[in-house]
C-alpha cells in the first residue's frame, strides 16, 4: 500500500468515525429529550397523586366526622330511651311486660 492509499484509508476511517460520533451525539440528544419528557410526566403524576391523596384524606375526614356525629346521636337516643324506661319502671309499673 502506498502512502497515498494509507492517507486515503485514514481519511475514510476518520470520516466514518466523525459520522458515527455525530450519530451518537444525535442519539444522546434524543435520549436527553426523552428523559426530560419522562421527568415532566413523572412530576405531573406526582402532583396528581398528591392532589388525589389530599382529596381522599378530606373525604375520609368528612366520613369519620359524619360517623362520629351519628354515633353521638345514637348515644343520645339510647340515653333518652334508658331514662324513659327507668322512669316508667320507677313509677310503679314494675318490670316491663307486667
Amino acid at each position: 500500500m502506498t502512502s497515498e492509499e494509507r492517507f486515503e484509508s485514514i481519511e475514510r476511517d476518520l470520516a466514518a468515525a466523525a459520522a458515527l460520533s455525530l450519530r451518537n451525539e444525535q442519539g444522546i440528544q434524543s435520549l436527553q429529550a426523552a428523559q426530560q419528557a419522562n421527568i415532566a410526566a413523572l412530576q405531573a403524576n406526582i402532583a396528581a397523586l398528591a392532589d388525589a391523596a389530599k382529596l381522599l384524606g378530606e373525604r375520609v375526614a368528612d366520613y369519620v366526622s359524619a360517623g362520629e356525629a351519628s354515633m353521638r346521636q345514637m348515644e343520645a337516643n339510647l340515653d333518652a330511651l334508658i331514662r324513659i324506661i327507668t322512669a316508667e319502671h320507677s313509677n310503679g309499673r314494675g318490670k316491663l311486660g307486667e
